[in-house]
């Protein structure tokens, strides 16, 4: 069971910490972009913690949430299809 932050001792959080990796090694990681990775947790797909006004991971909930979608070839999926709509209420926008 995971507690929360404030529940743990200084040296677990100093540890928890530690294993935290940045929104740059996530996006290296899962070979896409700072902002496709916002729109991964606006939609609340993808875990990640604001510590200190920074965006952190855990990279083993990173694999754990790829191996539920079914890992990074679903991730580049779900991205050409943002892309996608995304050029299409563009175009739609401009016809208006």
């Amino acid at each position: 069971m995971r507690r929360s932050y404030s529940e743990m001792s200084e040296q677990d959080r100093q540890k928890a910490l530690s294993e935290l990796v940045s929104l740059q090694e996530v996006c290296d990681y899962l070979e896409t972009d700072s902002k496709f990775v916002f729109i991964l947790m606006s939609e609340k797909k993808l875990p990640g913690w604001l510590v200190g006004g920074t965006w952190k991971f855990h990279l083993d909930e990173i694999d754990e949430w790829l191996g539920d979608i079914g890992g990074k070839d679903a991730v580049k999926a779900h991205k050409e299809d943002w892309d996608r709509r995304k050029k299409e209420a563009q175009q739609a926008q401009s016809v208006k």
